[in-house]
């Protein structure tokens, strides 16, 4: 038993890499999301204390995870379905930036050490994530299999921002450059968006043209990330009766 893996939690977890996945032909990479101590002080991390990331304050929190992740890539490395391991999801707040570095680096050994070659992406502190960090980080031949992970939205910080701004220059200027230079770079990790949506800030509106034009302009860029793209979320609560930009049930 390694504690933070909760067996109902578990069972189901099982049950989606060895049957469900399998029988849709999805490949499942399992997010870590909620670290012991919390590495982002964020509600989906279920903080003790709502705001603070203590995460990276306490060895054995460190330790904690690594165990976990080591646990889950080998209890699943040969399931047909399983893909690999997102590290840690979305460290921010006061989480130490080396810290945080060196335990992608331990998990990477004791998950290898174990046999298993599944991929493993790791997330920058989350008001890092641009072209110029992890450039050189974890990278072949010494390390395999290793993504970056992205998770690009335009909702917060862009209440301010007009629709066509948000289109032409947030997205289809600016994401589309971040993407373009992280690829441009010689021996560059894969980029993998691990999440995105179709969340805005209160826009468009009933503009469904110009509401298409934003989505299609994200998934033009995001079609040039290596390790591919992954939506947020497939439902929400109360999705049964409209329309939600972070449900992909209700779009379909």
């Amino acid at each position: 038993r390694v504690e933070g893996v909760h067996e109902g939690h578990a069972q189901v977890l099982g049950l989606l890499i060895k049957q469900w996945a399998k029988k849709h032909n999805i490949a499942v990479l399992i997010s870590i999301h909620a670290a012991k101590g919390s590495q982002n002080g964020a509600d989906h991390s279920s903080p003790a204390n709502k705001g603070k990331a203590y995460w990276s304050d306490y060895s054995e929190n460190v330790q904690n995870t690594i165990s976990m992740a080591t646990f889950l890539a080998d209890r699943y490395k040969d399931e047909a379905a399983f893909l690999g391991i997102g590290l840690l999801n979305e460290p921010n707040g006061s989480t130490n930036e080396n810290v945080l570095y060196q335990y992608y680096q331990d998990a990477y050994k004791a998950i290898r050490n174990a046999g298993n070659d599944c991929v493993l992406s790791v997330a920058p502190l989350l008001w890092k994530q641009n072209p110029d960090t992890m450039t050189d980080f974890m990278q072949a031949p010494a390390y395999k299999n290793v993504w970056v992970e992205w998770h690009p939205y335009f909702v917060w910080g862009y209440e301010q921002t007009s629709e066509a701004d948000l289109i032409n220059i947030a997205v289809k200027t600016n994401f589309h450059g971040d993407v373009t230079k992280w690829n441009s770079r010689a021996n560059h990790n894969r980029l993998f968006i691990g999440e995105w949506s179709f969340a805005t800030a209160g826009k468009f509106g009933n503009n469904q043209e110009q509401y298409y034009e934003f989505i299609a302009a994200q998934v033009n860029v995001m079609n040039q990330a290596e390790g591919g793209y992954t939506f947020w979320s497939w439902r929400i609560y109360g999705d049964e009766s409209d329309f939600d930009g972070w449900c992909l049930r209700s779009v379909f």
